[in-house]
Formats: structure tokens, C-alpha cells, sequence
């Protein structure tokens, strides 16, 4: 199950790379591979990373968005209605 849990990171990571290129590669960093290859059929996809693969815990990917940040950013951004 470990390993179907980190082929999904990578799976997720590839599928993402083009929203959020930031955390994908953060991602794909943490599984230790480059491999960018866009996934094929799923039951390879999740069998890329092989038995015993090691790979890392990365930071945070995304940061907790605070009240005081979140009611900042409402009135910055909330746009002007005519």
C-alpha cells in the first residue's frame, strides 16, 4: 500500500505540473525522481516508482492561509463593481 501511496505522489505530481509547477516538482524532488513522463495506462503509472524506492518528506507544500491574511486579501482583491 506505501508503494501505490508514492506512485500516486508522482502521479498527481506529473498530472499537476502544468497548474501548479511549484509543488509538482517539490514533489516529484521528494518521490527522488525526474521521471515527467505523462502517465500511460494507470496500472503502470502506478507501478513507475519500483519496490523499495527511497524518497524524502518535503516541506510544506502549501502554507496555511491565516483569518488576518484572508481578510486581507478579500479587501485587496475583491475587485470594484460599477
Amino acid at each position: 500500500m506505501t508503494r501505490l501511496g508514492l506512485n500516486l505522489v508522482r502521479l498527481y505530481a506529473v498530472l499537476s505540473e502544468p497548474f501548479i509547477p511549484d509543488a509538482a516538482a517539490a514533489m516529484l524532488s521528494a518521490m527522488g525522481t525526474t521521471d515527467r513522463t505523462w502517465p500511460g495506462p494507470i496500472a503502470e503509472a502506478l507501478t513507475a516508482l519500483p519496490p523499495g524506492h527511497a524518497f524524502t518528506t518535503p516541506d510544506v507544500l502549501f502554507k496555511k492561509i491565516a483569518d488576518e491574511e484572508r481578510e486581507d486579501w478579500s479587501k485587496r482583491f475583491a475587485g470594484v463593481r460599477t
